[in-house]
């Protein structure tokens, strides 16, 4: 992931750490490694602040950082293996996809579950917000792509076609298609 401003890029590890990287200096210099998953790490988004970081393990957990400071500041719990996030533009939000089959929205500053978007049968790898705010897209194990209206939770379009599991979703600028990736 690479911070808003820039500067940072991130990485999730199989070896169970977040590295943050600091791209203003010469030589590309690690700032900070975040300890604290005890599962390999497979999501990391920065938060426009500039200062927080959230990873997503298979521990079940989304893990909020300080990634300046290197300190854990919040933890989101699952029921099993969380794969996908994704965090809304004002930072207030975040999406994340688990093992239970479900797409989860978040309070970031609450830590409190908002809604759940049921329907697929099998892990959830993938979570995209519309950059207009209006849907949240999920890709699973199921080979289908969900399209939900985020305010109300109802589904709004499936889509099927994969031949293998879809471990990437985004939608394109102006919030009209919705991109998929995988097989």
């Amino acid at each position: 992931a690479l911070s808003h401003d820039g500067r940072y890029v991130a990485s999730a590890s199989r070896d169970q750490t977040v590295r943050v990287w600091d791209m203003t200096v010469k030589e590309t210099k690690e700032l900070q490694t975040l300890r604290g998953h005890t599962k390999e790490v497979w999501a990391v988004a920065f938060h426009p602040n500039n200062r927080y970081l959230l990873s997503a393990s298979w521990d079940s957990t989304v893990r909020l950082w300080d990634f300046k400071a290197g300190t854990e500041v919040k933890r989101f719990k699952h029921n099993l293996d969380v794969n996908g996030l994704a965090l809304a533009r004002d930072g207030n939000t975040m999406l994340t996809g688990s093992d239970d089959k479900n797409v989860y929205l978040w309070n970031v500053n609450t830590g409190e579950e908002i809604r759940r978007y049921p329907g697929h049968t099998d892990f959830v790898f993938a979570v995209a917000f519309s950059p207009d705010g209006k849907y949240v897209a999920s890709g699973s194990v199921d080979k289908s792509v969900r399209v939900f209206d985020l305010a109300t939770g109802q589904p709004v379009k499936t889509f099927d076609g994969h031949t293998e599991s879809v471990t990437n979703v985004a939608f394109t600028p102006d919030s009209r298609f919705v991109l998929s990736s995988g097989d």
